[in-house]
């Protein structure tokens, strides 16, 4: 070996090492209450896959092995949408090493992506410093800090991964073929196994913006053969890192069919036969178009919703009214609630806008063209031109609600153009000399936007929402008590709020300006580099980290005892769980489509989930909903046993899904349901539909004990099924025996061949009937549920859960993984070999 160049590379790395110490380092500084052994308490999305989660959580250790469905949420739902299961990808030991041995729900995400964007700009040859402190801007850009607080764990992965693979298409594109085509792997790869499907297609967004730029100007150059070169490399870049994470993807969009980002089924006047999500639902959260200044003033809006509390700016308020306006919110954006703004940085957006008049125009134009693209999607209803464009003509987009994560298109790109005009700076000093003009005009753009927004703002009614005076201040202005006060509040908070905005705003003006002159001062006084890169840094950092401690500071942190025990079990919840049957559903009354305490204790018929069975949601909407409203308003008149009994016996969907406990008030007793059918029984009668709507209808009229409705299209199923009669069904029986979430065993004895109704989801890509181990077809009734022909005599009957596309996927993934694998290896040691060589003896005549 040439010991020569062993040395010469290891002080080529010595650099990266450093930078990776000094990352390592202010990510435990932000998150030190993890030194004292504490966890976040509060992430809600952590919560709620916590409560979702655990009966497969039990089930996985009392057997040891793993279960692909679940019963805790919904009547039952694929398990692989709520648990990762055991993956053969190799990216999964790869983000794992990111980790660097933090926790994966706080630290250890944020070292993971302060380490991608750090291979970002290094890799694009920016100065190892000033890599630095683009990965400090890009990482500690407020959303990624504020999804980790909330929970959503695989959303900030998915951003963070954006960095390599943005790195490793640049560097294909610029004929670094190998090294290009490793980091594009790689990022991908990690991309897709963090599993957050919507990031990802923001990223691919961006990604056709940067592959439109650089065709465009291939043609420019004559640079076609290039061009398509680089894009044949990426294209099996992009293999590689697909096929280890082709579980997951396979069945996403297997499962996605069926759900509510699938084809609907229920014909409408509106939207007939559209797929994808309700668009009004899809669209809730859009960002603001004034909004979008919270890139550069974080409290543009009013920043979160909380309340307004113990602000500063109180001080001056009435103290007739301080408590009142205490109570209010904060934020006053065109969001239903949020828990804090998409801020960029103010240094961060003057250099961005810097970049635009000095960065070489095969960055910027591609920059330029993806920030406007994320700020625009993320408008969502307040720019519905393209917003309908994209919802009905662009594959995919209809299935991603929340529309203002657009932003994180620009959250990546704003930080990467403002980085390479530092960049630019310290390559050419002189240019900063020969652009002054353009320098200020970059100035006036943001500090002087800021300031004038500071002027001018107060003088106008910008603090308060239209009809929020009438949902605030209702009650006051029916009670005589507050009448005069009322005149005080609305101007006081108006006032209040304006104090909040114009703070920030001041901020943003100041740190703007002390960046300025720190690269000013650079370019006049021709000072080191490194202290420049450092001082500007730290000024970026300290920006954003001030930001982004009001949305995750030490006093989310709890000990970890406590951020353990996020649920305990009610009066309710105790007298259910006393019950030794395997198997029954519970109802809880109390918001029972958007929480998970119910299905961390029981099986519900509710929970909480993005993705729900679309015919599941149609029952929710057509019929649970009906049932919650009918019992609740039951029960609000104080009846007798007799009246609720009565009730619930005409709530069929509850009945047929076994809904044999109700909650109504979890400090209470439950309802014992003695109308629920059960696991399963046999009908004597069967009621034939001709689509969709006739099933779903059916299911509030029909008598679910004794009868059964089937879509015609099961037509060569109903021809074997038994004529309807009026026997009695008492001598036959049907009884659950075994139970395991993906897996169902019943003993069965009838006279005759009868159809048995299932009190389970029909889902058709991995549930398999058997008979005495035979298997054997079942089909859909009554919408959801399952129903089978059951021979007369005994007979042993089973349900298991075998999704050939998982069994299939996991198969090429684990053979890609090998593959990958080994051509990384093989890579590595080609680069070793060019790098550092051979000694090899001279040649001898």
């Amino acid at each position: 070996m040439n010991s020569k160049k062993i040395l010469e590379l290891l002080k080529s790395l010595l650099p990266h090492l450093l930078a990776v110490v000094v990352l390592y380092i202010v990510c435990v500084a932000y998150f030190s209450a993890i030194l004292d052994g504490k966890d976040i308490q509060g992430q809600m999305d952590k919560t709620h896959s916590i409560g979702m989660a655990k009966e497969l959580i039990d089930y996985d250790a009392k057997t040891g092995g793993h279960a692909l469905w679940t019963n805790s949420m919904f009547g039952g739902m694929p398990a692989y949408q709520i648990k990762g299961g055991q993956s053969y990808s190799i990216y999964g030991y790869i983000m794992n090493a990111m980790h660097m041995k933090l926790p994966g729900n706080t630290a250890g995400i944020l070292i993971a992506i302060l380490l991608s964007f750090y291979i970002l700009f290094a890799s694009l040859g920016v100065n190892k410093w000033l890599s630095v402190a683009g990965s400090l801007a890009a990482s500690f850009s407020t959303y990624n800090l504020i999804i980790i607080a909330v929970g959503h764990i695989t959303k900030a992965y998915a951003i963070g991964f954006m960095g390599p693979v943005i790195a490793g298409v640049i560097l294909t594109y610029r004929k670094k073929y190998i090294a290009g085509g490793i980091l594009t792997t790689i990022g991908l790869g990690l991309e897709i196994y963090a599993n957050h499907i919507q990031i990802t297609y923001y990223l691919m967004l961006l990604i056709v913006v940067l592959g439109i730029a650089e065709f465009i100007f291939a043609v420019l150059d004559k640079e076609l053969k290039s061009f398509f070169k680089a894009t044949a490399v990426l294209v099996v870049a992009v293999l590689l890192g697909v096929l280890p994470n082709i579980t997951n993807l396979l069945l996403t969009n297997e499962y996605g069919q069926e759900t509510m980002r699938g084809a609907r089924e229920l014909a409408s006047d509106v939207d007939k036969n559209k797929s994808g999500l309700d668009k009004d639902y899809a669209l809730r959260w859009s960002y603001g178009k004034a909004e979008t200044f919270t890139l550069l003033i974080p409290n543009f809006v009013g920043g979160e919703s909380k309340a307004i509390g113990d602000n500063p700016a109180l001080k001056n308020v009435d103290p007739q009214v301080k408590d009142v306006i205490a109570q209010q919110s904060q934020y006053w954006g065109d969001q239903p609630f949020t828990s804090g703004p998409v801020y960029a940085g103010a240094i961060i957006c003057f250099l961005f806008v810097l970049g635009l008049f000095i960065v070489d125009k095969k960055l910027k134009w591609w920059l330029l063209a993806a920030t406007i693209l994320g700020i625009v999607l993320s408008w969502g209803r307040n720019f519905e031109f393209v917003t309908d464009f994209f919802f009905n003509y662009v594959p995919m987009y209809n299935k991603f609600r929340t529309v203002s994560m657009a932003l994180v298109i620009s959250s990546v790109t704003m930080p990467l153009l403002g980085i390479l005009a530092v960049q630019k700076i310290i390559d050419s000093p002189k240019i900063i000399i020969e652009k002054r003009k353009e320098f200020f005009i970059s100035l006036a753009l943001t500090a002087g936007v800021a300031l004038l927004f500071y002027i001018i703002m107060p003088m106008n009614d910008n603090f308060f929402l239209s009809g929020e005076e009438i949902n605030n201040f209702n009650e006051m202005l029916s009670n005589p008590k507050y009448k005069e006060m009322v005149a005080v509040i609305q101007p006081a908070l108006v006032t209040v709020r304006a104090s909040i905005f114009k703070a920030d705003a001041m901020r943003s003006i100041i740190f703007i300006l002390l960046g300025a002159g720190v690269i000013y001062a650079y370019v006049s006084m021709k000072f080191k580099t490194e202290y420049m890169v450092c001082v500007l840094a730290l000024l970026i950092l300290i920006d954003l980290w001030a930001i982004d401690k009001r949305h995750l500071n030490n006093d989310q942190f709890v000990p970890k005892r406590i951020a353990a025990n996020q649920f305990v079990a009610a009066k309710a919840d105790e007298f259910i769980l006393k019950d030794t049957d395997p198997y029954y559903r519970v109802f809880n009354l109390r918001n029972p489509f958007n929480e998970v305490n119910t299905s961390y204790f029981h099986k519900s018929i509710g929970g909480y989930h993005g993705a729900k069975l679309r015919r599941y949601q149609d029952v929710i909407d057509t019929c649970l909903s009906r049932s919650l409203e009918a019992i609740t308003g039951t029960l609000k008149a104080n009846p007798n046993m007799e009246a609720v009994t009565a009730i619930l016996k005409t709530q069929n969907a509850l009945n047929m899904l076994n809904a044999k406990y109700i909650i109504y008030n979890p400090d209470a007793l439950p309802i014992v349901n003695f109308n629920a059918l059960g696991n399963a029984w046999f009908v004597n009668n069967y009621k034939i539909v001709n689509n969709p709507n006739e099933e779903l209808g059916a299911i509030n009229t029909f008598n679910p004990l004794t009868t059964a409705v089937i879509d015609k299209k099961f037509d060569s199923y109903i021809e074997k099924l038994p004529k309807p009669e009026n026997d009695s069904l008492a001598r036959n029986l049907i009884k659950l025996i075994e139970y395991k979430p993906d897996g169902l065993t019943y003993q069965t004895n009838t006279q005759k061949e009868k159809l048995a109704v299932f009190s389970e989801i029909y889902y058709n890509k991995g549930w398999q009937a058997y008979i005495d181990e035979k298997p054997v077809e079942h089909i859909r009734v009554n919408y959801i549920l399952r129903a089978m022909l059951i021979p007369a005599g005994k007979h042993k009957i089973e349900f298991k859960f075998e999704p050939a596309t998982y069994f299939l996927g996991q198969k090429i993934s684990l053979i890609s993984s090998i593959l990958v694998v080994i051509l990384l290896l093989t890579f590595l040691g080609f680069y070793f070999y060019k790098e550092i060589g051979i000694n090899k003896k001279p040649v001898t005549t």
